[in-house]
């Protein structure tokens, strides 16, 4: 378990050698070739950029939503040709075997909600949130990977979310392998021709002989990596609980303990890692 992961992904970046404007018409043509496809977002805004891209295309694909998979995927999974699209759905939505064999990653899962685009955007809290953003990725690209013999397709779009994944550190803090899938993918996407990448989705999605060589580079890749702990990460764990105390207390009215316990937060904040958050800590103290 600490090596090894359920099922097989291939990661493709196209965003690692075109321009959305280049690699929009491959990839609109790439889902309508497949019968079922899931998008996932982090927000409204991203997820209709993406529909309107699917309906210029005028791909025969039936677009759903939240709404239509509220007691059950049957909607989606019963289609001939239908596309899932979801925000800030990352976890939760089980896709095994012929249900789904291709995920669309649109957008780096850095925020979610209003909170969290603040701690990145105003305070800066990347470090922070870089363990969110990888359980997210994670959770998403596992959506249709449940068991041994599952295989996938994961489209990774958006400069954000390449500039997060191809970073080494950033790499570091995943599974093995995940990592190693990640890295086969993102040197696999630099091609001169777009084309190239459906080729490479094939060798999966067909289960081609060829395919066996890419899986001996991944399963040597897995075997190499080790998993980087941020020491924050320990300290953010410690804290977590007294946090939610805090929270508790305000409820009470239990200003004098609220107080009490925010202080004993900022204390536990060293670091620079964590200066931001401890200056957010110290605000809500002044509270």
């Amino acid at each position: 378990w600490e090596q090894q992961s359920t099922g097989r992904r291939l990661f493709i970046a196209p965003d690692r050698s075109f321009t959305p404007k280049e690699y929009m018409p491959w990839l609109m043509n790439f889902l309508g070739e497949q019968k079922r496809n899931l998008i996932l977002s982090p927000s409204g805004t991203s997820l209709g950029a993406i529909e309107k891209e699917i309906k210029a295309a005028k791909l025969p694909h039936q677009i759903l939503h939240a709404d239509d998979i509220e007691d059950s995927l049957e909607p989606f999974t019963s289609k001939s040709r239908a596309i899932l699209s979801l925000k800030g759905r990352y976890d939760g939505i089980d896709l095994p075997g012929d249900a789904c064999r291709v995920i669309l990653i649109y957008g780096l899962p850095s925020s979610v909600n209003l909170q969290e685009e603040f701690l990145w955007s105003r305070l800066g809290l990347a470090n922070m949130l870089r363990d969110r953003i990888k359980t997210r990725l994670t959770q998403a690209a596992g959506r249709c990977t449940r068991n041994a013999t599952d295989y996938a397709v994961v489209v990774l779009v958006g400069p954000k979310l390449l500039d997060f994944v191809i970073r080494k550190d950033n790499q570091a803090l995943f599974h093995p392998e995940f990592r190693a899938e990640l890295q086969f993918g993102l040197e696999n996407s630099q091609v001169d021709d777009v084309a190239i990448l459906g080729d490479l989705a094939s060798l999966l999605l067909e289960k081609r002989e060829e395919w066996q060589q890419a899986e001996t580079d991944i399963i040597q890749r897995r075997g190499a990596a080790l998993v980087a702990k941020p020491p924050f990460i320990a300290t953010l764990k410690e804290v977590a609980e007294i946090e939610v105390e805090v929270g508790y207390d305000l409820w009470k009215g239990s200003y004098d303990s609220a107080l009490t316990r925010a202080a004993s937060v900022v204390d536990k904040l060293s670091g620079d890692d964590l200066a931001p958050y401890r200056a957010l800590w110290n605000y809500f103290c002044g509270c």
